[in-house]
């Protein structure tokens, strides 16, 4: 009497992006792993991959990068710091002397990646004789 053995095709286990995680179920074919991203991170790549028929998953592995937004410009005749640009950040804008801040001097780094509000200009001070 012969036994029968059923082996079944796996997918191997994936590992997780840095500062990210991975949800590969059970790994068999059909099976859709998922990745997600700490806070303050974003997804770069395919948050999904699919568990092949042949024991392989589909699609390249994602990487989880840090949100920044981007450098902010000087108005003209001011400055402005935009610290090291990570969500929560809050850029200071100045004038230079003899200018005058119209709008507002400060901006927030949103969570996901950009400035709120608009910048402001650098206008110069009359003086009323």
């Amino acid at each position: 009497m012969f036994k029968t053995y059923r082996t079944e095709i796996e997918c191997p286990a994936l590992k997780a992006p840095e500062n990210g995680s991975v949800d590969d179920g059970d790994n068999l074919p059909g099976t859709i792993a998922k990745y997600t991203c700490d806070y303050g991170f974003k997804l770069v790549g395919s948050s999904k991959r699919l568990c092949q028929n042949y024991g392989s998953w589909a699609g390249e592995a994602p990487i989880c990068e840090q949100i920044e937004c981007p450098a902010l410009k000087a108005p003209e005749n001011g400055s402005v710091d935009d610290g090291d640009n990570l969500p929560g950040t809050i850029a200071k804008y100045t004038c230079d002397y003899g200018f005058k801040l119209v709008g507002s001097s400060k901006r927030l780094c949103q969570n996901y990646g950009s400035w709120a509000g608009e910048a402001p200009i650098c206008e110069r001070k009359t003086t009323i004789a």
